[in-house]
């Protein structure tokens, strides 16, 4: 295994760990009980976390409990929704590090693709409705991570 293969995994690791941190830093239970109580992110703080040079907004939060409904995932909280944006931010960020971030043109080129092939448009359609007029925050928190997460698997599975 390779230099650069160890420090992956080294920050792969570290990044589950700070996202089992964080799941349980959002949590809060009462003394002599194991019931979790209802967790309420901050609306007037508008970011909530800075990863580098990437933040994450309480509107982001907000994006992603409100896409992962559209798919049927009703029980998503805002603390879960936090840490799959961590996990996201994580991803882009390995990416920037082999070089293979997403071009606009692929982003474009993505969507496109996405629109005139998905089998589910009435999905896509109600996504879409989630962001409005809000194309930026769309293709930064529903697209590029799809892109991502396309470009790392091909990056690991055909780099030695």
């Amino acid at each position: 295994m390779d230099k650069l293969t160890k420090i992956v995994f080294l920050l792969m690791a570290l990044g589950c760990v700070l996202i089992f941190l964080l799941y349980f830093l959002f949590q809060k239970f009462e003394i002599g009980t194991a019931e979790k109580t209802d967790i309420v992110l901050n609306p007037n703080q508008k970011i909530l976390a800075q990863i580098d040079n990437i933040n994450i907004s309480f509107q982001d939060v907000q994006y992603k409990i409100n896409i992962e409904k559209v798919y049927g995932n009703v029980e998503v909280d805002a603390p879960l929704a936090f840490i799959m944006l961590v996990n996201d931010t994580f991803e882009e960020l390995i990416a920037q590090k082999y070089g293979i971030l997403p071009t606009n043109a692929e982003v474009i080129s993505f969507i496109n693709h996405y629109d005139s092939t998905t089998i589910a448009p009435e999905i896509l359609k109600k996504i879409k409705s989630i962001f409005g007029a809000d194309t930026a925050s769309f293709y930064r928190l529903f697209i590029t991570p799809k892109i991502i997460n396309q470009k790392l698997r091909n990056y690991y599975w055909y780099t030695p």
